[in-house]
């Protein structure tokens, strides 16, 4: 299955190395043969992010069973769907939680859509001392209130 040839493609692969799959895996309508391991997040899933070829397209494999989290985002696409539909909104702009997309791949892995320009609560906190961790998306907004107003 596509876990077992992402897991046996990612064995040893050093950062910015392209492997060939040992068969291809599709997902939805795109088929892939070759991925290029672009970063290692050091995370306790084993985190990693991939650029899938033909296509370009990035992805985060996650090993762990990702099941429960493809659930949240789909409770949170619902609320998405409700909050629109009774018009929502705080200060005039509508209520929206960001979701991705996950797929999983069986109980050891799955693959989770890269949500461009955003960073970890990890790297967000590493300009915070540890007793002002629970800053550290203030500080990352920086002072520019409109960025609040989003």
């Amino acid at each position: 299955d596509a876990a077992d040839v992402l897991a046996t493609a990612l064995l040893g692969l050093g950062l910015g190395q392209t492997v060939a799959l040992r068969r291809p895996i599709t997902l939805g309508a795109c088929r892939f043969d070759h991925l290029i391991l672009e970063r290692i997040f050091g995370t306790a899933s084993g985190a990693r992010l991939l650029r899938l070829l033909p296509g370009d397209q990035s992805c985060i494999w996650k090993g762990g069973d990702v099941r429960q989290e493809q659930a949240m985002m789909c409770a949170l696409r619902e609320m998405n769907r409700r909050w629109r539909r009774c018009n929502v909104g705080v200060c005039g702009m509508p209520v929206q939680a960001i979701t991705y997309g996950i797929v999983p791949l069986g109980e050891v892995a799955g693959l989770v859509e890269v949500v461009l320009q955003s960073r970890t609560l990890r790297e967000l906190a590493e300009r915070c001392s540890h007793e002002e961790r629970h800053l550290r998306v203030m500080r990352a907004l920086g002072t520019d209130p409109k960025v609040y107003d989003k």
